[in-house]
């Protein structure tokens, strides 16, 4: 697409404008129809929206054009440097910026206007939809599984909290199945498509999707897939790698996905779900949910992505008790790009350095800081289903070690073979929380017996402040 010929839209009457950028600044530009409202979207080469700024709409006051990207890609973006999209920012959205109270006033008061407490769980989601933007995160860092009940509002909140962001970088699948993946916005078949910057939503994803082999893939950013079609096997290779954010009720997660997610539970009570009910009934009176503040969505659809520095990262090693990490690197690798994301937020205050990197301060550390004790580390108990819980507690209730068989007689809750029993144990070996210890029985054969392992239970990470690291 040259800097001459640029395709817009005129959005009340769907005719298609072609000029450069500064051609269609108000209705008088454009001579398609006569509504006073007028507003035009700029679109790509595929006919696909290139939405910046508030309203879903592109503004095209002082525009410019970028001609390529690192890659020398051409692209289209309405702010040239830093400088430029700061002068977009309103006064006083940059004054709180620099007064250190914006995410205070996004994530605990703007947010108020949808969601009814939660606020965990709107502040990680919030995070890690800012992670999107990280250039240099880990490809399993930022995925983030959200458990609650049924109707314990997990998925209100994320839906929610993604609508602060622009439509364009937020995918949404309803109950999508793992073969539905290897068709997802193929290099080959769309190849002006990327992950990268995007963020895909998974809406009550069952437990067959989240462990299957094309999970793993897409998570592990490492995108080629092969399916079979008609006899015949078929490559598909989305481009890059979006941040994964999904719900659920009932799927409980392999270890091997385990490792690759940041795992959140959205608790409820009665007097929770009463206010809920309340707010859900004044919305249907009045008859519209409140609007975010335009310039708060404004500001975020500035941020751009960048890569970070964390010149402390060092010192954080000798507060993180190592014993206790399952998936140690991969956990490291979420506490450091939950602080690259904040960075990413705060990036009006900061300059890049000569190698085009931001460097994370105390300001983003001391958010960060109360984002990470948010996540859950180690293997919690909203992870079993009832029959595993049912043995954890035969377990506590022994002194001495039991055998598989010693175990099944004391189960009450289901009925169950040996054959059909040994994989919940399993499973709570590998959740590490029991141990299976080998020992002679009287026909002296080894057999497994099993006790509970006291060290290893569900972890959340304190930092310390800023000035005691």
């Amino acid at each position: 697409m040259s800097e001459d010929n640029l395709t817009f839209v005129c959005v009340s009457c769907k005719t298609s404008l072609v000029g450069d950028i500064n051609s269609f600044k108000d209705t008088k530009d454009a001579k398609c129809c006569e509504n006073p409202n007028y507003k035009v979207e700029l679109l790509d080469n595929n006919g696909n929206k290139r939405l910046i700024s508030v309203g879903k709409y592109l503004s095209y006051k002082n525009n410019k054009l970028i001609k390529k990207d690192e890659k020398g890609k051409e692209v289209l973006d309405i702010f040239e440097d830093k400088k430029d999209r700061v002068k977009e920012v309103s006064e006083r959205i940059k004054k709180l910026l620099e007064q250190g109270k914006l995410w205070d006033e996004i994530v605990f008061t703007g947010l108020n206007k949808r969601i009814i407490e939660h606020i965990e769980l709107r502040e990680v989601v919030f995070c890690f939809i800012l992670g999107r933007l990280v250039k240099n995160s880990k490809p399993a860092s930022l995925n983030l599984l959200v458990k609650g009940d049924s109707g314990s509002g997990k998925d209100w909140v994320v839906k929610n909290v993604g609508d602060l962001f622009p439509e364009q970088d937020i995918e949404y699948f309803g109950r999508a199945t793992s073969k539905a993946f290897n068709y997802v916005n193929d290099s080959k078949e769309n190849p002006n498509y990327n992950y990268d910057g995007k963020v895909v939503y998974l809406e009550e994803i069952t437990e067959k999707t989240l462990n299957d082999e094309v999970m793993k893939v897409w998570t592990s950013g490492k995108n080629r897939m092969v399916s079979v079609e008609r006899g015949k096997s078929i490559i598909k290779e989305p481009k890059g790698k979006p941040v994964i954010i999904a719900t659920s009720f009932s799927a409980i997660p392999s270890i091997e996905i385990l490792n690759r997610f940041g795992i959140l539970y959205a608790k409820t009570s009665p007097d929770m779900k009463k206010r809920v009910m309340c707010q859900r009934l004044k919305v249907a009176t009045e008859g519209l949910e409140d609007n975010y503040d335009p310039e708060i969505l404004n500001f975020l659809a500035l941020l751009k992505p960048f890569k970070i520095k964390i010149p402390f990262a060092e010192k954080l090693g000798k507060h993180i008790d190592a014993e206790k990490l399952q998936g140690e690197s991969r956990v490291i690798d979420r506490i450091l790009d939950i602080i690259k994301s904040v960075a990413i937020f705060n990036q009006f205050l900061k300059e890049p350095d000569k190698e085009s990197f931001l460097v994370a301060d105390e300001k983003d550390y001391e958010i960060a800081r109360g984002v990470i004790k948010n996540i859950t580390v180690g293997f919690p108990d909203f992870l079993l289903d009832e029959k595993q819980k049912e043995i954890l507690e035969i377990l506590n209730n022994e002194k001495e070690p039991l055998s598989a068989e010693d175990i099944l007689t004391k189960v009450r809750s289901f009925i169950i073979s040996i054959q059909g029993f040994r994989p919940h144990l399993q499973r709570l070996v590998d959740l590490k929380k029991i141990e299976a210890i080998p020992l002679l029985n009287e026909r002296h054969y080894n057999i497994n017996k099993y006790q509970v392992l006291e060290t290893k239970k569900e972890y959340h990470i304190k930092l310390p402040p800023f000035d005691e690291l």
